[in-house]
């Protein structure tokens, strides 16, 4: 390991105890205030796993409906491309 990979890893140290310094909570009672606030935002966060392979499913079936409507819409325009002489029309 060179001298820039560990100047990086101690650089990367330093910004993540400032973030915790400047983002943590700063009530007298510490986390135990932010008690309900932080079992509500980890609800959220497991709805948001919990609904996140649906979304992409109706997202990816979407997709796939559009691409058929439309090709069917582009094909309905144009003539067809043999026309196939039955007995009797010539």
């Amino acid at each position: 390991m060179g001298k820039a990979s560990t100047d990086n890893r101690l650089v990367a140290a330093g910004m993540t105890a400032a973030a915790a310094i400047v983002f943590a909570p700063r009530t007298p009672q510490g986390f135990a205030a932010e008690t309900e606030r932080i079992a509500e935002a980890f609800n959220w966060t497991v709805v948001f796993l919990m609904a996140m392979p649906y979304a992409t499913m109706a997202c990816c079936v979407g997709w796939i409906i559009y691409r058929y409507t439309r090709a069917h819409r582009a094909r309905e325009g144009r003539p067809a491309r043999l026309h196939i002489v039955r007995k009797g029309e010539c």
